[in-house]
């Protein structure tokens, strides 16, 4: 569990209007984007404490896998395909 410092607002994960923004800067800031791609986790954590101001305890979230998705879809989902049935706020950031 990560500790938080006093009176930091705590979130578990990033909103998507969050997300949003930290996927904007990466785009804009090449330095950004290197940091994000060696270190997620870290980069992510620092960039919600020091551009967001609070504090996330899980700074990725990966939704559960839909319990009507096929192994047939995922596997054509990962080459490419659209997934229907994924969860239409996490397609949405993407």
């Amino acid at each position: 569990m990560v500790s938080f410092p006093q009176g930091a607002m705590k979130q578990e994960f990033l909103t998507d209007v969050q997300f949003g923004r930290l996927v904007a800067r990466a785009w804009q800031d090449d330095d950004f984007r290197r940091k994000l791609e060696a270190d997620p986790t870290a980069t992510i954590q620092a960039f919600a404490r020091e551009v967001l101001g609070i504090e996330v305890e899980y700074p990725i979230y990966m939704p559960p896998r839909p319990a009507d998705l096929s192994d047939e879809q995922l596997a054509a989902a990962k080459d490419g395909a659209p997934l229907e049935s994924a969860p239409k706020t996490f397609c949405e950031v993407f």
